[in-house]
């Protein structure tokens, strides 16, 4: 089967979801609506926005940043790029600062780091020679990181078999013969190190390479606490990668957050840096998977435009999406991928949060 190029992320999880709720675009056009909208929370007249303390003054924190920047038009030039879109800046330094005085869950010896990905990934090709089909499928990701590395992870993956056609119908596959088999990995895979295929290539497990789709305590101890410092790092190791540097950046933060073991002050000092890439816009409403919304922040690299999702009222990552931009294989604008990513602690391998 052809898949539709998209961004892959090195841990070999093809981590790309489907969202057809997107909102539309704001730029700095767009700085009074947020304005706007930054003032309902306040006063309790967004319906988005939680009616307790807790949340109250969590959205409170950030609004001193968020309206400022919206109210200023602030705008910034990194390296003598072009000037960084101030909504999007606003955002991230807002989700930041909310970030920095947060906790993470903590966890104790024994106990496991849980993530779920609930994702929607592309797959496209020929039912046969110029009739060609593209759709979306249902996946199911779950993780166990232990609290020591040498010890058992446990990794979980299905397809439920549920799709949405882009090109094609349901009816054509089956007869084309293209369903009989998942199209990814499926099954339950046991190793040390989440070294997955360790007993399928019959070797003994092995530490992983620590990398920005691999963060490590040691890899994410060894990043830079300084946002201008992360920026050069993050500029350096997506150097000659990608179609265009800018939206490179984007991705190697989306691997990171995405595996839900970014420490909080990690994630603070990583949203500050991405506030300084060049030409990253903002689309607000936007719902993501399993009901949560959040604002998207969003680059093109010519091709697709690859967004994360940040919930600006608590500075959680909630997912990631990409949509076509070239129609050269879909139809411009279509959501050709999503996810939806939660995590938690658990006390036992193999549990599930609230079982």
């Amino acid at each position: 089967m052809n898949e539709i190029p998209r961004l892959l992320s090195e841990a070999e999880l093809d981590r790309a979801l489907a969202d057809l709720h997107a909102g539309r675009s704001t730029g700095e056009d767009g700085l009074p609506e947020l304005r706007a909208r930054l003032m309902a929370q306040i006063k309790g007249e967004d319906p988005m926005a939680k009616k307790t303390k807790r949340y109250w003054f969590a959205a409170a924190a950030a609004v001193a940043v968020l309206v400022t920047g919206a109210l200023l038009a602030q705008t910034s030039s990194i390296g003598g790029s072009k000037p960084v879109a101030s909504a999007a800046a606003a955002v991230l330094n807002g989700a930041a600062n909310i970030t920095t005085g947060a906790n993470d869950e903590p966890i104790k010896p024994g106990q496991f780091r849980y993530t779920k990905t609930h994702a929607w990934w592309m797959a496209s090709g020929d039912f046969s020679k110029g009739d060609p089909y593209a759709f979306r499928a249902e996946n199911l990701l779950q993780q166990w990181v232990p609290t020591t590395e040498s010890d058992d992870w446990l990794w979980r993956r299905a397809v439920t078999g549920n799709r949405e056609w882009v090109i094609g119908t349901e009816e054509k596959g089956q007869a084309a013969g293209i369903l009989k088999t998942p199209g990814w990995p499926t099954g339950e895979w046991k190793e040390p190190y989440g070294d997955w295929w360790a007993t399928e290539k019959n070797r003994p497990a092995k530490p992983q390479e620590p990398r920005w789709a691999w963060p490590t305590p040691a890899f994410q101890d060894s990043l830079p606490k300084d946002p201008q410092a992360m920026f050069d790092r993050l500029r350096k190791d997506t150097a000659g990668k990608g179609r265009t540097p800018d939206a490179e950046m984007l991705v190697y933060a989306k691997d990171a957050l995405i595996t839900g073991l970014v420490r909080a002050d990690v994630r603070a000092t990583l949203y500050r840096a991405l506030a300084m890439v060049p030409g990253l816009t903002v689309t607000e409403g936007v719902v993501t998977l399993d009901g949560r919304s959040g604002t998207a922040l969003g680059i093109s690299d010519g091709d697709q435009r690859q967004e994360i999702v940040i919930d600006p009222k608590t500075g959680a990552f909630i997912g990631d999406r990409s949509v076509a931009e070239s129609g050269t294989y879909v139809p411009k604008g279509t959501v050709t991928t999503t996810t939806s990513v939660e995590s938690a602690v658990v006390d036992k391998l193999g549990q599930v949060p609230g079982k």
